[in-house]
């Protein structure tokens, strides 16, 4: 069963990917694999799964490129790297579920 709060924090993740215009994109994330997921479907967008946890930042914008990945979700403190920061851009945080939802530069 679904939780009320869980419900809740689902609507504020889905609410904002519908006001950053995500739809029909390709999306992968670094962590929580069900929500992302879920969200994914909700946008009516592709979902590439999780990257590699361990991998180090190169290898991890390697991957995204390699399967075109417009929106890559971060999930937890995880401090974002340079080499990320390079390539994709911060355009939502989403509190409590410390959720950072970044944007593939090149895409206007």
């Amino acid at each position: 069963m679904i939780l009320a709060s869980e419900l809740k924090k689902g609507c504020i993740v889905c609410q904002t990917l519908e006001k950053e215009k995500v739809r029909n994109k390709n999306i992968a994330s670094n962590h929580n694999w069900g929500f992302s997921l879920i969200y994914s479907f909700y946008s009516q967008s592709r979902y590439f799964g999780m990257t590699i946890p361990e991998a180090d930042a190169q290898n991890i914008l390697d991957e995204l490129r390699r399967n075109n990945i417009e929106y890559y979700l971060v999930w937890g403190e995880s401090n974002l790297d340079e080499k990320l920061k390079k390539n994709y851009q911060l355009i939502a945080e989403v509190r409590p579920e410390n959720l950072k939802i970044l944007k593939r530069k090149d895409i206007f």
